[in-house]
């Protein structure tokens, strides 16, 4: 395992442990408030999101990318917090230099959302799922033979990101906020998200 993968794994880890400090403690308070009990009913949000995607490794530039969405959120812990289940496919394009990368995201996630006030929330997310990279090298032609390839590969994703989320109305919603994708292999890499979009409540 390289430098770069171990410092990947220990800030993963941190995040992870950093994450179910804060969230436990918050969800087993608003149960005990509430008797252990829901209130209200489910509901289903879907949407997408389109935004920036940073990489800090070398290779890849800054891409496009777009992302649909949707969770099903369970009845409310307590007043204001309430958790989604559901998940991203994304795809993520980086044509902008020598070579062309694009990723492919297929997670899983959760989301755990404050309602602050009755238009305003902020939200966490948490993904673990399949991210798939492809490279296209450009096409050189050398004493008369053209030089060029791709190659696509798999590797375990973990996503971690939150955010705003604004009511327009009863029904719509516009999302915004950053995330981290770590794409874990030999030869990953570790892409920041900056991304908005919209939710439709079902």
């Amino acid at each position: 395992m390289t430098t770069n993968q171990l410092r990947q794994m220990s800030f993963v880890r941190a995040a992870l442990a950093a994450l179910v400090i804060v969230l436990v403690p918050a969800v087993a308070s608003a149960q005990s408030r509430r008797g252990g009990g829901g209130g209200g009913a489910g509901h289903l949000e879907v949407g997408a999101e389109l935004g920036l995607t940073i990489p800090f490794d070398s290779g890849p530039g800054v891409g496009l990318k777009l992302a649909p969405e949707g969770f099903y959120f369970l009845p409310e812990f307590s007043p204001g917090l309430s958790l989604g289940v559901g998940g991203q496919l994304a795809f993520d394009l980086h044509p902008f230099g020598d070579l062309t990368w694009w990723f492919m995201d297929i997670v899983p996630m959760g989301r755990l959302r404050y309602a602050i006030n009755p238009n305003m929330s902020v939200y966490g997310d948490l993904g673990m799922g399949i991210g798939i990279l492809h490279v296209t090298l450009p096409s050189v032609t050398l004493f008369g033979q053209t030089f060029g390839g791709s190659d696509t590969t798999g590797c375990f994703l973990m996503k971690l990101g939150g955010g705003l989320q604004f009511k327009m109305n009863d029904k719509m919603s516009i999302t915004a906020g950053p995330g981290l994708n770590f794409y874990i292999k030999s030869g990953g890499a570790t892409v920041l998200t900056l991304m908005g979009g919209l939710l439709y409540k079902i």
